[in-house]
C-alpha cells in the first residue's frame, strides 16, 4: 500500500513537472520527462496524449503520430484526432488528415472523458465557463487548413466561414462541425484566413460579420472584427469603426482608458494603414506602418502594406534596408524577398527583381502579393504571357480582393485586348464597388473603343468614388475625364477639367499640350499658340 502511495506521488509529481516545463516552452526536457511518467502511468491515455503534446512542440510530428496510433489514440476522442491531423498536416499529408477528421463528429466519450461533440449550447457554456475555444471550431479550422493546402479554396473557406441560406421556412446553419466561426467566433484564425486571405468579398464579408453569434461580454471582439474587415474596403468608415471599437471596449467593462489603449494596438493600427494605402495615401500609409516597424520590426501583419507603400513613394534605400533586414533574419519569409524585389523594381533593375519575386513565391507559394509583385515585374518588361499567369496565380489565392483583376484588366488592356480588359475590369468593380481604381481603368478603355460618353461616366464615378480633396495621384483621372469632354465637343467643360488638373500637377505639359488642342477646336488660334508655348518650355526636346 504505501508503495502505490509512493508511486502516485511520484507519477503526480511528473505531471506537474511536464506541464511546468511546457508552460515554460522546454520542449526536449518535457518529452524526456513526459516519456518516464507514460512508463511509470503504464501507459495512461492522458499522460501519452501530454508526450504526444510535447513532442509536437519539440517538432517531433512522426512520432507523436506513430506514439497516437500505437496507443489508438489518434481516432479515441476529438482532441487526439485533432492532434493527430496536426501531425499528418505538418509531415505533408492533408489528404489523411482530413481523412482522420472526417465532416461529422460522433457523441461517444474519448480515452481522456472528453465529449467528442458539443451540444448546440457549446458556445454560451464556453463564453460563460472558462472561456476557451470550442474544440468544434479547432476540428472545423484544421480541415480549412487541410483544404487550403491542396488549394481547394471553396472548401476551406466552407470550413472557416458561417454558411447560411436564408429561405421562407427556416434559416439553415451550416453545422458547427463544418464551420470554425459557427462552433465558435473566436477562432481568430478562421476570421484571418477569410478575411486577412480576401476570401471573401466586401458584402460577403458583412454577411459573415452580422452572422457571427457574440456572448454578450465578447461583443467588443466583434467590433475588432469589423474593424479588421474594414481594411481592404475603401468603401469603409475606418475613423467610424475605430471609434466604435473604442466605444465597445469602453461598454464591456473594461474602463475608459482601455479603449484608447486598444486603439494603439499594433493590428488594429495596421488595419488603419492597409485601409489609408487602399484610399490612395501612399504618404499616410507609410508614415503608420513606420512607426508601427520602429516598436516591432518583424510585425509580419504590417509589412506588405509598408513594402506596397514604400513602393509606391519610391523610397529606396528603406526598401534596400527592409530587405537586406528581413532576408537575414529569415530566408524563408516570402514578404523578406518581397521588399528586396520591391527595391529592384523601384531602382528600374526588371530582371533582378523577377528572380528574387520568383524567390519570394518558391519560399510562400501561397503570399499573394508576391505574385502581384512578379506579375508587375513581368508587365514592365512587356512580357504579357508571363504577367497574366501571375496574376491569375494572384486571383486564385485571393478570390475575394479586386487586385488581380484589376491587374490582369490593365495587362489586357495594354495588349488590345478590350473585351477581356472590361470583363476583368468589370469584376474588380463589382468585387469592390467602392474601389475607384477599376472605374477609371474602364473609362480608359471605353476611350479607346470611341464611347467617350461611357468613358465620361466611368471616369465621374472614380472621381466622386475617390478621398476627397483630391490628390495629385488622381490627376490621370481628370486628365482622362477632359479628353472625354472633349471628344463630344464639350469645349468649355474639357478646358474646366484641364485647368483642375493644372491644379493638382501645374507644371505639366501634357496638360498643356490638351488645353492648346481644345482652344485650336473651337477656333481661339492665339490662346492655342500661347499654351502649346508654354508647354514647350517645359519640354523642349518633345517634337
Amino acid at each position: 500500500m504505501l508503495e502505490e502511495q509512493e508511486e502516485c506521488e511520484v507519477v503526480c509529481r511528473l505531471r506537474i513537472l511536464v506541464a511546468d516545463l511546457q508552460e515554460k516552452n522546454l520542449p526536449r526536457a518535457a518529452v524526456f520527462f513526459a516519456d518516464k511518467l507514460v512508463s511509470l502511468s503504464d501507459g495512461a491515455a492522458a499522460d501519452v496524449f501530454a508526450l504526444a503534446r510535447a513532442l509536437v512542440a519539440d517538432g517531433q510530428h512522426l512520432r507523436a503520430l506513430q506514439l497516437l496510433r500505437a496507443e489508438s489514440l489518434d481516432s479515441a476522442g476529438a482532441r487526439c484526432r485533432h492532434l493527430a491531423g496536426q501531425c499528418l498536416l505538418a509531415t505533408g499529408t492533408p489528404e489523411e488528415a482530413l481523412l482522420l477528421l472526417g465532416e461529422e463528429e460522433g457523441g461517444a466519450r474519448s480515452a481522456l472523458g472528453e465529449q467528442t461533440v458539443q451540444s448546440p449550447h457549446a458556445l454560451s457554456t464556453r463564453a460563460e465557463g472558462d472561456g476557451g475555444l470550442a474544440m468544434h471550431a479547432a476540428l472545423a479550422l484544421l480541415r480549412g487548413h487541410c483544404h487550403s493546402k491542396l488549394e481547394n479554396r471553396a472548401d476551406a473557406a466552407r470550413s472557416y466561414k458561417v454558411s447560411r441560406q436564408v429561405s421562407s421556412v427556416a434559416p439553415l446553419v451550416t453545422p458547427p462541425s463544418q464551420a470554425a466561426l459557427a462552433a465558435d467566433p473566436l477562432c481568430w484564425e478562421a476570421f484571418d484566413a477569410l478575411v486577412g486571405g480576401q476570401m471573401l468579398t466586401p458584402a460577403e464579408e458583412a454577411q459573415l460579420l452580422a452572422g457571427l453569434p457574440w456572448a454578450p461580454g465578447d461583443a467588443w471582439i466583434g467590433s475588432l472584427y469589423r474593424q479588421q474587415a474594414g481594411a481592404h474596403d475603401p468603401g469603409a468608415d475606418m475613423p467610424a469603426l475605430v471609434a466604435e471599437l473604442r466605444t465597445a471596449v469602453c461598454a464591456a467593462g473594461a474602463g475608459a482608458e482601455a479603449g484608447g489603449l486598444l486603439q494603439g494596438n499594433a493590428d488594429v493600427v495596421a488595419a488603419h494603414a492597409a485601409w489609408t494605402l487602399e484610399r490612395g495615401d501612399a504618404d499616410g500609409a507609410y508614415a503608420m506602418t513606420a512607426a508601427l516597424l520602429a516598436r516591432e520590426a518583424h510585425r509580419a501583419a504590417v509589412l506588405p502594406t509598408h513594402v506596397a507603400a514604400a513602393a509606391q513613394l519610391g523610397k529606396r534605400n528603406e526598401l534596400f534596408a527592409l530587405g537586406h533586414t528581413l532576408a537575414g533574419a529569415d530566408t524563408t519569409s516570402g514578404v523578406a524577398w518581397l521588399a528586396v524585389g520591391a527595391y529592384y523594381l523601384t531602382i528600374g533593375q526588371v530582371l533582378q527583381a523577377r528572380r528574387f519575386l520568383a524567390k519570394a513565391t518558391q519560399v510562400a507559394p501561397g503570399f499573394a502579393p508576391a505574385w502581384l509583385a512578379y506579375g508587375h515585374a513581368f508587365a514592365a518588361s512587356d512580357e504579357a504571357d508571363a504577367a497574366l499567369v501571375a496574376y491569375r496565380t494572384a486571383a486564385r489565392l485571393f478570390p475575394g480582393s479586386p487586385a488581380p483583376l484589376l491587374a490582369l484588366g490593365q495587362e489586357y488592356s495594354r495588349a488590345g485586348s478590350l473585351p477581356l480588359a472590361q470583363h476583368f475590369l468589370a469584376a474588380a468593380s463589382a468585387a469592390s464597388p467602392h474601389d475607384p481604381a477599376p472605374h477609371h481603368e474602364l473609362g480608359c478603355v471605353l476611350l479607346r473603343e470611341r464611347n467617350p460618353a461611357g468613358a465620361q461616366a466611368e471616369f465621374e464615378t472614380a472621381l466622386r468614388l475617390a478621398p476627397q480633396p483630391l490628390t495629385p495621384a488622381w490627376e490621370p483621372t481628370l486628365y482622362c475625364l477632359g479628353h472625354a469632354l472633349r471628344q463630344q465637343g464639350r469645349w468649355e467643360a474639357a478646358e474646366t477639367v484641364y485647368r483642375a488638373t493644372l491644379g493638382l500637377i501645374p507644371r505639366s505639359a501634357p496638360t498643356l499640350v490638351a488645353l492648346a488642342f481644345t482652344a485650336q477646336l473651337r477656333g481661339d488660334s492665339l490662346q492655342a499658340v500661347e499654351l502649346y508655348h508654354a508647354a514647350l518650355s517645359l519640354r523642349p526636346d518633345d517634337r
